[in-house]
């Protein structure tokens, strides 16, 4: 099923190229596999010179995972000869790479340009209104490293905390202490695993309170730390991510408590509910343990 986008390569009264619509193959895809990404390309008026295109699997801050770079039709449909109001329906198996983390899948965007082979520098891209844009996803699917995640490297304490039988947190680690001005973070290291399909976007909060229960700090995220929604999680899937608390310099020296839980909604007022039978539940959260501040 092809999905359409119809923006526009090029500049107002320059070569211009349509991408009308783009259809990814979707699955869950490993290293060393083709995806099959076809694009629907079309020019309203001759194109005067040949421009190569690519095709990129992106990844957290951009990682290119996987790429195609080529002329349409790898070569045979030149842009100089195509026919104006002709759609072409370019084919490509776009291989993934293998610098894919196993700490979680990851969900990688497919990224299509063109190249100005004068510059050698990617064309400007825009709406068919005029209005520029920097680049434009058309796509996402699903990577996950051929190698699993082995907890036992990373050698975690053991959690049996439930949340909604849709996300177990399985693992943690934090350092029990730190020094009084030499420490300006905390790191906190969470392993979890899907119970079922979450089918829903849910943020994980890690949160640093003293004794009378006052939050003084905290980090939240996506429990994959934004490479791969829950929503698109399977059961059985894995993530391990570091929280990083800071410690506020005028905090004092004592005992804190690291609180950790997941929500849904986008203020984090609606937590879901947690069963454990190890761990101290308030408020629809977890008790890691205690945290001084020497």
């Amino acid at each position: 099923q092809a999905t359409a986008y119809h923006i526009l390569y090029g500049t107002p009264g320059g070569d211009e190229i349509e991408l009308l619509a783009v259809e990814v193959a979707q699955g869950r895809y490993q290293p060393g596999d083709l995806i099959n990404i076809t694009l629907y390309l079309r020019a309203s008026a001759p194109i005067r010179r040949d421009y190569p295109l690519f095709v990129q699997l992106l990844g957290q801050e951009d990682l290119v995972v996987g790429n195609v770079t080529t002329h349409p039709g790898w070569g045979r449909l030149p842009t100089s000869l195509w026919q104006p109001g002709r759609i072409y329906a370019d084919r490509y198996q776009v291989p993934v790479w293998d610098n894919v983390s196993n700490r979680s899948p990851l969900m990688a965007k497919v990224f299509v340009g063109f190249v100005d082979p004068a510059s050698r520098l990617p064309l400007p891209i825009r709406t068919t209104d005029g209005l520029p844009i920097g680049r434009v996803f058309v796509g996402a699917l699903a990577v996950v490293a051929k190698q699993p995640l082995d907890p036992s490297l990373f050698y975690l304490r053991p959690s049996d905390a439930n949340f909604s039988e849709k996300i177990r947190l399985i693992g943690y680690e934090y350092p029990a202490s730190a020094q009084l001005g030499n420490e300006r973070q905390i790191a906190v290291t969470l392993l979890w695993e899907a119970a079922a399909s979450p089918g829903q976007d849910y943020t994980a909060f890690v949160h640093l309170g003293d004794q009378q229960g006052t939050q003084v700090s905290g980090f939240d995220q996506p429990p994959a730390e934004g490479r791969f929604p829950t929503s698109y999680w399977q059961t059985g899937d894995r993530s391990l991510s570091r929280f990083l608390i800071d410690i506020p310099s005028t905090l004092a020296a004592g005992s804190y408590e690291l609180w950790a839980g997941l929500y849904a909604d986008p203020v984090g007022l609606e937590r879901l509910p947690v069963t454990s039978t190890t761990h101290t539940i308030q408020d629809q959260r977890v008790l890691l343990g205690i945290f001084v501040l020497q």
